[in-house]
């Protein structure tokens, strides 16, 4: 084996997964990391070999895994890959890859390596000092949340995710020992804005379903660059009240449910993190509804992961039910079990079920596109036709008199390269449109305009068309129905501790210096202060 087969392995590895970056300048910074650790290491293994070896091992380690997750997710490490590792089975079927592809690194970052004389360009003084130079540029300059450059180094970027972990975390432990009486009373507010009068055409109080569809980016429905893809969605949205230009408000799953049932941005993430939804000062659309004599169920597709169940109780439906079966629930069984779920419960009720085969790295294990050969538009298209299976049931049922059914999303679809070459996508972001459709009996369709406006809206919405107004709530959101009262909350997205803003309806990355955005941020900040703590 050659001396250089380590390095000509790691440049390989780079330069692959840095032709699918949205910019390819990241292989040029690959290409200099490499080359800084491989001269940094050599200084070190010519004074102690075991040190210079370690080194060595364990930079490469993190050059090579970051481009291993870019190649299969589009982008480096990022602050909520790492807190949701523990929720690593949600990569579905997916999964025995990325295990292989971190063995393989691990492999090859062990291989032993020797060092030859350093380059005679350059004298080894100014080699290595051009190597640490390199490396504290790329480090602290990761370290400003917006720069462009720790996007682009790996070790760059990997020192600001664990950073950001690392802020998050003490953040987080701050704001559940800090009560911000301030923050608690300027955001409590004793009513919701009124803009639409429940319609003619369903009861005082009528049953309500929520369709919280995993991963589920708005062009999947409207787009004509892939024919025929989700026929039943685009069907319904053609029946309901559906909403344009409606944005994702926060990400991953965790977050995108809490957040839109509470209208609230919420600090923690990751697996088991409850305390607000158990402690929080801060109520949801669950805790209105009981208060109007509402019953409640949450329909868990995930009965096996526990940490999950915890979270869903936490959200205090009166139950959270699923499928007894030793692994995930299909979308076929999840629409099933729905439809059972609505004919049998106590009414007047509010019913909530969230999907899991459409989340990144699954497969259907039903219905198929086309010649079946990609994974991504075959879970869609499945999610779809097993959506049109349950609606059609539902249309024929007596509950359909009595029932407002509003299908949406935990927030829009991973940004992976396979999906946004499945579709032809130029989504760069996790922040995109979303669907938010909602039918009922007699409904007239119309397609509204959310104006940038996002997933805080949601809970606000449905309350107002159930004409439930005076209600004391810490709601971030207001209705869709109204666009007198429009906070600048409504067009500004949070994931981990970067914020986007969503208008004029596209997500861009907002500069935390920016002082457009620089009150919106302390208040979010203000917020978290006092809705870690019990009322």
């Amino acid at each position: 084996m050659s001396k250089y087969s380590k390095i000509i392995v790691v440049l390989l590895i780079s330069t692959i997964a840095g032709g699918l970056s949205p910019d390819p300048i990241s292989i040029l910074y690959s290409m200099i990391e490499i080359t800084a650790v491989w001269i940094f290491s050599a200084s070190l293994y010519k004074k102690n070999r075991v040190i210079g070896y370690l080194v060595n091992s364990v930079l490469l380690f993190v050059i090579m895994m970051q481009q291993a997750v870019l190649y299969f997710s589009g982008e480096y490490v990022t602050t909520i890959m790492l807190m949701n590792i523990e929720s690593f089975k949600a990569l579905g079927a997916k999964l025995p890859i990325y295990l292989f592809a971190v063995f393989v690194v691990i492999v090859i970052s062990l291989l032993p390596m020797k060092f030859s004389q350093l380059p005679s360009i350059l004298s080894k003084k100014i080699s290595v000092a051009l190597s640490v130079i390199y490396f504290i540029v790329a480090v602290t300059l990761s370290f400003t949340v917006y720069s462009l450059t720790s996007s682009f180094s790996p070790i760059g970027s990997f020192a600001g995710t664990i950073e950001s972990i690392i802020i998050e975390k003490y953040n987080t432990n701050l704001y559940s020992r800090l009560e911000n009486t301030k923050a608690r009373k300027a955001f409590k507010r004793d009513f919701i804005a009124d803009g639409v009068t429940r319609p003619e055409e369903l009861p005082e109080q009528p049953n309500v379903i929520v369709i919280f569809t995993e991963g589920l980016s708005k062009e999947l429905i409207d787009t004509d660059k892939v024919e025929n893809l989700m026929p039943n969605l685009a069907a319904l949205e053609q029946e309901s009240l559906s909403f344009e230009n409606y944005f994702n408000h926060t990400a991953a799953t965790y977050r995108g449910l809490r957040g839109q049932l509470y209208s609230s941005y919420q600090h923690p993430d990751g697996v088991g993190n409850t305390i607000t939804a158990e402690k929080g000062g801060i109520i949801s659309i669950v805790d209105v509804l009981k208060a109007q004599g509402y019953y409640s169920e949450f329909i868990n597709s995930e009965p096996t992961n526990k940490d999950f169940t915890k979270y869903l109780n936490s959200l205090k439906y009166n139950k959270v039910v699923s499928k007894k079966v030793d692994r995930n629930v299909t979308d076929k069984e999840m629409f099933k079990l729905l439809e059972k779920k609505a004919e049998t419960i106590e009414q007047p009720f509010f019913l909530s079920m969230y999907n899991i085969g459409t989340h990144h790295g699954f497969e259907s294990p039903d219905v198929k596109y086309g010649d079946g050969k990609s994974d991504v538009l075959n879970k869609f298209h499945n999610y779809d036709a097993q959506f049109g299976k349950f609606f059609e049931e539902f249309k024929k049922s007596d509950l359909a008199k009595n029932t407002i059914l509003i299908l949406t999303a935990d927030h829009a679809t991973f940004p992976s390269p396979e999906f946004k070459q499945a579709i032809s996508s130029d989504q760069t972001d996790f922040i995109a449109p979303i669907p938010l459709m909602i039918y009922y009996d007699g409904v007239v369709p119309q397609k509204i305009d959310a104006q940038s406006r996002n997933s805080l809206d949601l809970t606000p919405t449905i309350l107002d068309l159930l004409d439930v107004q005076q209600v004391n709530n810490y709601f971030l959101g207001n209705s869709l129905f109204q666009n007198e009262e429009v906070d600048a909350f409504e067009r500004v997205s949070a994931i981990g501790d970067n914020f986007y803003s969503t208008a004029p309806n596209r997500s861009t990355l907002i500069n935390p210096d920016d002082e457009n955005f620089k009150g919106t941020i302390a208040s979010i900040k203000d917020y978290y202060s006092f809705a870690m703590h019990s009322n």
